[in-house]
Protein backbone atom coordinates (compact mmCIF):
# COMPACT_ATOMS: atom_id res chain seq x y z
CA UNK A 1 0.00 0.00 0.00
CA UNK A 2 1.12 3.52 -0.95
CA UNK A 3 -0.50 5.62 1.81
CA UNK A 4 -1.67 8.91 0.07
CA UNK A 5 -3.09 10.56 3.07
CA UNK A 6 -1.09 14.11 2.35
CA UNK A 7 -0.68 14.12 -0.73
CA UNK A 8 -2.09 16.73 -3.53
CA UNK A 9 -5.37 16.11 -4.70
CA UNK A 10 -5.28 15.49 -8.01
CA UNK A 11 -8.41 14.63 -9.31
CA UNK A 12 -11.90 15.62 -7.98
CA UNK A 13 -15.12 13.74 -9.28
CA UNK A 14 -17.99 15.26 -8.35
CA UNK A 15 -22.07 13.40 -9.38
CA UNK A 16 -20.90 11.85 -12.45
CA UNK A 17 -23.82 10.80 -14.22
CA UNK A 18 -23.93 9.08 -17.35
CA UNK A 19 -27.32 7.84 -19.05
CA UNK A 20 -28.69 5.91 -22.31
CA UNK A 21 -32.41 6.36 -22.88
CA UNK A 22 -33.76 5.04 -19.81
CA UNK A 23 -30.78 2.97 -18.75
CA UNK A 24 -28.53 4.42 -15.76
CA UNK A 25 -25.11 3.70 -16.49
CA UNK A 26 -23.58 5.91 -13.95
CA UNK A 27 -25.33 8.11 -11.08
CA UNK A 28 -24.12 10.20 -9.20
CA UNK A 29 -20.15 9.25 -8.83
CA UNK A 30 -17.92 10.92 -6.13
CA UNK A 31 -14.50 10.43 -5.44
CA UNK A 32 -11.10 11.97 -4.92
CA UNK A 33 -7.92 10.89 -6.01
CA UNK A 34 -4.35 12.04 -4.91
CA UNK A 35 -0.71 12.18 -6.01
CA UNK A 36 0.43 8.64 -5.32
CA UNK A 37 -2.75 6.85 -4.73
CA UNK A 38 -3.86 3.26 -5.95
CA UNK A 39 -7.53 3.46 -6.35
CA UNK A 40 -9.30 0.83 -7.09
CA UNK A 41 -13.10 -0.06 -8.78
CA UNK A 42 -14.41 -3.48 -8.74
CA UNK A 43 -18.05 -5.04 -9.58
CA UNK A 44 -19.94 -7.09 -11.78
CA UNK A 45 -19.95 -6.66 -15.17
CA UNK A 46 -22.16 -3.59 -16.10
CA UNK A 47 -21.56 -1.81 -13.53
CA UNK A 48 -20.23 1.21 -14.69
CA UNK A 49 -16.59 0.78 -14.44
CA UNK A 50 -15.95 0.87 -18.52
CA UNK A 51 -17.94 4.02 -18.88
CA UNK A 52 -16.48 5.99 -16.10
CA UNK A 53 -13.24 5.48 -17.13
CA UNK A 54 -13.74 6.85 -20.63
CA UNK A 55 -16.00 9.51 -19.30
CA UNK A 56 -12.79 10.59 -17.17
CA UNK A 57 -10.15 10.00 -20.10
CA UNK A 58 -12.08 12.20 -22.24
CA UNK A 59 -13.20 9.36 -24.56
CA UNK A 60 -17.16 10.15 -23.57
CA UNK A 61 -18.86 12.45 -22.30
CA UNK A 62 -20.73 12.64 -18.77
CA UNK A 63 -24.94 14.12 -19.17
CA UNK A 64 -24.12 15.75 -15.73
CA UNK A 65 -21.32 16.57 -13.05
CA UNK A 66 -18.16 17.56 -12.53
CA UNK A 67 -14.36 17.15 -13.04
CA UNK A 68 -11.44 18.83 -11.54
CA UNK A 69 -8.06 17.60 -12.34
CA UNK A 70 -5.45 20.23 -10.00
CA UNK A 71 -8.56 22.38 -9.27
CA UNK A 72 -9.12 22.85 -12.53
CA UNK A 73 -13.08 22.14 -14.22
CA UNK A 74 -12.02 19.70 -17.16
CA UNK A 75 -16.05 18.43 -17.51
CA UNK A 76 -16.41 17.21 -20.87
CA UNK A 77 -13.38 18.99 -21.88
CA UNK A 78 -12.27 15.78 -24.06
CA UNK A 79 -9.21 17.19 -25.56
CA UNK A 80 -7.76 18.48 -22.37
CA UNK A 81 -8.88 15.36 -20.72
CA UNK A 82 -7.37 12.81 -23.37
CA UNK A 83 -3.65 14.68 -22.42
CA UNK A 84 -3.90 15.03 -18.64
CA UNK A 85 -5.23 10.94 -18.11
CA UNK A 86 -3.46 8.20 -19.62
CA UNK A 87 -5.87 5.02 -20.48
CA UNK A 88 -4.73 1.29 -20.43
CA UNK A 89 -6.75 -0.74 -22.18
CA UNK A 90 -4.33 -3.81 -22.65
CA UNK A 91 -5.01 -6.77 -24.55
CA UNK A 92 -3.95 -8.20 -27.49
CA UNK A 93 -4.16 -5.13 -29.84
CA UNK A 94 -3.05 -1.58 -30.50
CA UNK A 95 -0.03 -1.53 -31.88
CA UNK A 96 2.24 -2.53 -35.45
CA UNK A 97 2.85 -6.15 -34.52
CA UNK A 98 5.58 -6.43 -37.53
CA UNK A 99 7.23 -3.34 -36.14
CA UNK A 100 9.49 -3.05 -32.41
CA UNK A 101 9.04 -2.54 -29.52
CA UNK A 102 10.31 1.07 -30.54
CA UNK A 103 8.93 2.17 -33.59
CA UNK A 104 5.86 1.61 -31.88
CA UNK A 105 6.75 3.43 -29.15
CA UNK A 106 8.29 6.23 -31.32
CA UNK A 107 4.96 5.85 -33.41
CA UNK A 108 2.75 6.65 -30.47
CA UNK A 109 5.32 9.76 -29.31
CA UNK A 110 5.22 11.69 -32.17
CA UNK A 111 1.32 11.50 -31.89
CA UNK A 112 0.89 12.71 -28.46
CA UNK A 113 2.75 15.39 -29.76
CA UNK A 114 6.58 14.77 -28.21
CA UNK A 115 9.05 17.24 -28.96
CA UNK A 116 11.96 15.57 -30.77
CA UNK A 117 14.35 16.73 -28.06
CA UNK A 118 13.11 14.91 -25.35
CA UNK A 119 10.93 12.05 -27.24
CA UNK A 120 14.61 9.69 -27.48
CA UNK A 121 14.86 10.01 -23.47
CA UNK A 122 11.08 9.44 -22.74
CA UNK A 123 11.14 6.38 -25.00
CA UNK A 124 14.30 5.10 -22.82
CA UNK A 125 12.87 5.94 -19.70
CA UNK A 126 9.25 4.55 -20.32
CA UNK A 127 10.95 1.12 -21.21
CA UNK A 128 13.36 1.04 -17.68
CA UNK A 129 10.12 1.40 -15.96
CA UNK A 130 8.42 -1.20 -17.69
CA UNK A 131 11.09 -3.52 -17.86
CA UNK A 132 11.29 -3.64 -21.49
CA UNK A 133 14.87 -2.27 -22.11
CA UNK A 134 16.34 -5.25 -23.46
CA UNK A 135 13.55 -6.04 -25.62
CA UNK A 136 13.31 -2.88 -27.23
CA UNK A 137 14.39 -4.26 -30.83
CA UNK A 138 12.14 -7.09 -30.87
CA UNK A 139 9.02 -7.22 -33.25
CA UNK A 140 5.69 -6.92 -31.34
CA UNK A 141 4.39 -9.93 -32.52
CA UNK A 142 7.24 -11.76 -30.71
CA UNK A 143 6.43 -10.49 -27.73
CA UNK A 144 4.54 -12.60 -24.50
CA UNK A 145 1.12 -11.40 -23.03
CA UNK A 146 3.22 -10.48 -20.07
CA UNK A 147 5.84 -8.37 -22.42
CA UNK A 148 2.49 -6.97 -24.40
CA UNK A 149 0.67 -6.00 -21.43
CA UNK A 150 4.10 -4.23 -20.19
CA UNK A 151 4.33 -2.30 -23.47
CA UNK A 152 0.54 -1.32 -23.21
CA UNK A 153 1.72 0.41 -19.86
CA UNK A 154 4.94 2.14 -21.28
CA UNK A 155 2.60 3.66 -23.98
CA UNK A 156 0.25 5.03 -21.05
CA UNK A 157 3.56 6.79 -19.50
CA UNK A 158 4.80 8.50 -22.68
CA UNK A 159 2.68 11.09 -21.62
CA UNK A 160 3.70 11.98 -18.67
CA UNK A 161 0.16 12.72 -17.60
CA UNK A 162 -0.29 13.23 -13.79
CA UNK A 163 -3.22 10.46 -13.64
CA UNK A 164 -2.75 6.82 -15.22
CA UNK A 165 -6.09 4.21 -15.94
CA UNK A 166 -5.32 0.99 -15.77
CA UNK A 167 -8.44 -1.29 -17.25
CA UNK A 168 -7.39 -5.08 -16.62
CA UNK A 169 -3.32 -4.85 -16.96
CA UNK A 170 -2.69 -8.76 -16.11
CA UNK A 171 -5.63 -9.71 -17.99
CA UNK A 172 -4.36 -12.79 -19.58
CA UNK A 173 -0.94 -13.30 -18.19
CA UNK A 174 1.05 -15.85 -16.13
CA UNK A 175 1.19 -15.60 -12.18
CA UNK A 176 4.94 -14.66 -12.74
CA UNK A 177 3.95 -11.96 -15.38
CA UNK A 178 0.93 -10.78 -13.24
CA UNK A 179 3.73 -10.45 -10.21
CA UNK A 180 5.72 -8.29 -12.46
CA UNK A 181 2.98 -6.00 -13.68
CA UNK A 182 2.28 -5.07 -10.28
CA UNK A 183 5.50 -4.03 -8.76
CA UNK A 184 6.11 -2.03 -12.05
CA UNK A 185 2.30 -0.48 -11.20
CA UNK A 186 3.38 0.11 -7.55
CA UNK A 187 6.81 1.54 -8.70
CA UNK A 188 4.24 4.25 -10.90
CA UNK A 189 2.37 4.95 -8.14
CA UNK A 190 5.44 5.82 -5.96
CA UNK A 191 6.79 7.89 -8.32
CA UNK A 192 3.99 10.36 -7.86
CA UNK A 193 1.38 9.36 -10.42
CA UNK A 194 -2.22 9.24 -9.33
CA UNK A 195 -3.16 5.55 -10.60
CA UNK A 196 -7.35 4.11 -11.35
CA UNK A 197 -7.20 0.69 -11.62
CA UNK A 198 -9.72 -1.64 -12.65
CA UNK A 199 -9.52 -5.16 -12.23
CA UNK A 200 -11.82 -8.68 -11.93
CA UNK A 201 -8.64 -10.31 -9.76
CA UNK A 202 -9.41 -10.03 -6.77
CA UNK A 203 -6.22 -10.91 -4.82
CA UNK A 204 -4.42 -8.32 -7.41
CA UNK A 205 -6.84 -5.11 -5.87
CA UNK A 206 -5.90 -6.29 -2.58
CA UNK A 207 -2.51 -6.08 -3.35
CA UNK A 208 -2.14 -3.01 -5.13
CA UNK A 209 -5.23 -0.58 -3.80
CA UNK A 210 -4.92 2.04 -1.36
CA UNK A 211 -8.55 2.26 -1.63
CA UNK A 212 -11.78 0.20 -3.44
CA UNK A 213 -14.92 1.36 -4.88
CA UNK A 214 -17.26 -1.13 -5.63
CA UNK A 215 -19.83 0.10 -8.03
CA UNK A 216 -23.27 -1.81 -8.50
CA UNK A 217 -25.91 -1.33 -11.15
CA UNK A 218 -24.01 2.37 -11.41
CA UNK A 219 -23.93 3.41 -8.50
CA UNK A 220 -21.62 3.92 -5.58
CA UNK A 221 -22.29 0.38 -3.04
CA UNK A 222 -18.79 1.25 -0.92
CA UNK A 223 -15.90 3.51 -0.38
CA UNK A 224 -13.05 2.09 1.45
CA UNK A 225 -9.82 0.05 2.51
CA UNK A 226 -9.24 -3.40 2.28
CA UNK A 227 -10.51 -3.51 6.16
CA UNK A 228 -13.46 -1.49 5.61
CA UNK A 229 -14.71 -3.78 2.92
CA UNK A 230 -14.33 -7.15 4.58
CA UNK A 231 -15.91 -5.72 7.80
CA UNK A 232 -18.62 -4.48 6.09
CA UNK A 233 -19.56 -7.21 3.87
CA UNK A 234 -20.25 -9.43 7.23
CA UNK A 235 -17.52 -12.03 6.17
CA UNK A 236 -13.96 -11.44 7.99
CA UNK A 237 -13.66 -14.72 9.22
CA UNK A 238 -13.92 -18.81 8.15
CA UNK A 239 -11.13 -20.90 9.10
CA UNK A 240 -9.06 -17.97 8.60
CA UNK A 241 -9.03 -14.39 7.97
CA UNK A 242 -11.42 -13.47 4.51
CA UNK A 243 -9.89 -12.94 1.12
CA UNK A 244 -11.29 -10.10 -0.77
CA UNK A 245 -12.66 -11.81 -2.74
CA UNK A 246 -14.83 -13.87 -0.25
CA UNK A 247 -15.73 -10.51 1.06
CA UNK A 248 -16.79 -9.09 -2.38
CA UNK A 249 -19.04 -12.03 -2.64
CA UNK A 250 -20.59 -11.59 0.67
CA UNK A 251 -20.99 -7.87 0.19
CA UNK A 252 -22.78 -8.29 -3.78
CA UNK A 253 -25.08 -11.14 -1.62
CA UNK A 254 -25.89 -8.37 0.42
CA UNK A 255 -26.65 -5.77 -2.16
CA UNK A 256 -28.44 -8.53 -4.18
CA UNK A 257 -25.89 -7.94 -7.55
CA UNK A 258 -24.92 -10.28 -10.26
CA UNK A 259 -21.49 -12.16 -9.66
CA UNK A 260 -20.32 -11.42 -13.37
Amino acid sequence: MNGASNAETVLEVQDISKNYDQFSALSNITFQLQAGEILSFIGPNGAGKTTLLKILSGFLTSDSGTILIHEKDLTNQLNHLNALVSTVFGGGTGFYKSASVQENLNFFANLSGLKRAVKSERIRQVLEVVQLSDQKSKRVSKLSMGMLQRLHIARGLLKESPILLLDEPTNGVDAEMSRDIREVVRQIAQKGTAIILTSHILHEVSDLADRIILLNHGEMAFSGDLEAIVEASGVTRIDRPATLEESYLGLMAKLGGAHG
